[in-house]
């Protein structure tokens, strides 16, 4: 459904060029809910701009639903409104003087439809999105998840097969945010559509999204599954932005079947997951939430440790604990149904296939 090759884009002349992006690739399936996510200023909204026509790249190719609507090789530049796409922006950009039918019937005025025909398809965009019967409602009088189905029912209504949205729930509440987010991936999987959306917020991406490509300074640095991205990073870029994680500097001791023999800080254990080619500088990644935490025992065994609680943080259905294991300290999260004083001795298991080992260095 979508295709990018080479993707770049540079700002300014001479010694002042900024690399907005640098030589994005990837490709989206039919029916796929596919998301750019990164920090702030690492180009993942400068690439949905480039497939909507709103910025011209600096060099590439962009194909959508078979059509290539840019290449710089070629000279094809396919005005925006020529694409093949819809849109939803952070702003909503829902006008204020039209009333909720108005703003969506927008498009479809714009592609001079019968006017029967255009209430027809507004009528089933705002059933859709859950504002059947509110055509005639004021714009100005719309709460902030109302104005975001509206954007919605407005980009839906085109019926076009691509859907961009750039941060759309970035503006809304954490509650409103969670209940739109199902809302979200459910209309996207009824209607069809192939989306591509845009956030900084990992846990979006990981709940919305079929795949996720994750950009840094211009860049994908990895492109994979919200399963494959959270247990299997192969950055740790990655590891650190996508969910709660400590990273450790490790060095390689040898092999055991199938095990990586890894000496981290606080002693020796075994990962089952690591890259098949290992550089000079590895790293140890473990989330919080992986770690087990159990009373002492005197029996030993591979990655189990003991240590101290040093510190207790209750967050209600959470616990997290920093735990001294032999200088360091690991952080480990619970459920409340248990809870651990400070200063109690623990043992802590490490399970040898959520010890994930990557290249690079911690820094």
């Amino acid at each position: 459904m979508l295709r990018v090759a080479g993707l770049s884009k540079v700002y300014g002349q001479g010694r002042s060029v900024i690399a907005g992006v640098k030589d994005v690739a990837f490709d989206v399936k039919p029916g796929e809910f596919f998301t750019l996510l990164g920090p702030s200023g690492c180009g993942k909204t400068t690439t949905l701009r480039s497939l909507a026509g709103l910025e011209q790249p600096s060099a590439g190719e962009i194909e959508i639903n078979g059509k290539t609507v840019f290449s710089s090789a070629r000279d094809i530049i396919v005005p925006t409104a020529q694409r093949d796409i819809a849109m939803v922006f952070q702003s909503y950009a829902v006008w204020p003087h039209m009333t909720i039918g108005e703003n969506v019937a927008f498009p479809l005025e714009a592609q001079r439809l019968p006017p029967a025909q255009i209430r027809k398809r507004v009528e089933d965009a705002l059933a859709m999105v859950g504002l059947e019967g509110m055509a005639a409602r004021p714009a100005p009088l719309l709460s902030g998840g109302q104005q975001q189905r509206v954007a919605l029912a407005r980009a839906i209504v085109k019926g076009a097969p691509v859907l961009l949205l750039d941060e759309p729930l970035s503006n809304l509440d954490a509650k409103l945010r969670e209940q739109m987010r199902r809302e979200l991936r459910e209309l996207q999987r009824r209607i069809g559509t192939t989306a591509i959306y845009v956030t900084h917020d990992q846990e979006e991406a990981l709940s919305l999204s079929d795949r996720i490509a994750v950009m840094q300074r211009g860049e994908i640095v990895e492109l994979d599954t919200p399963h494959q991205l959270y247990y299997a990073p192969r950055t740790v870029f990655t590891a650190r932005f996508i969910g709660q994680t400590d990273v450790w500097p490790s060095r390689v001791l040898g092999r055991s079947g199938e095990a990586l023999l890894v000496e981290s800080p606080f002693g020796q254990l075994r990962s089952h997951c690591y890259p098949e080619t290992l550089e000079a500088a590895i790293s140890l990644v473990v989330r919080p939430e992986h770690i087990d935490l159990a009373e002492p025992a005197p029996s030993g065994g591979s990655n189990i440790f003991h240590g101290t609680i040093a510190q207790v943080a209750f967050s209600g259905r959470l616990v997290e604990y920093l735990v001294r294991v032999a200088e360091t300290n690991l952080r480990v999260q619970s459920t409340s149904g248990k809870l651990w004083e400070t200063g109690a001795t623990v043992r802590l298991r490490l399970p040898p296939e959520r010890c994930i080992v990557v290249n690079g260095a911690a820094g």
